[in-house]
């Protein structure tokens, strides 16, 4: 077995975020996304419009990662046998 020299760890945050807040009219959505703290609306009409929005998920549970990759020193996986 190669020796591994890297370990990656992805962890996942949840976040709720209240949509009852913001004025959006989810019927004539085209598209949205979300970047740091701003919602981005397209509605279908082209219009463009962004908001502000709390994601104050507080502390990220360390406990289990969701996924873990062994790498050797030149980032190949590496399996364990």
């Amino acid at each position: 077995m190669e020796k591994p020299r890297f370990l990656e760890l992805t962890y996942e945050a949840h976040i709720e975020v209240n949509l009852d807040d913001y004025d959006i009219d989810w019927n004539n959505v085209k598209q949205y996304h979300i970047k740091y703290s701003t919602l981005a609306i397209i509605y279908n009409n082209d219009d463009y419009v962004e908001y502000d929005i709390d994601i104050d998920g507080g502390e990220v549970d360390y406990k289990h990662p969701t996924c873990k990759t062994l790498f050797n020193e030149y980032y190949k996986e590496v399996k364990l046998e």
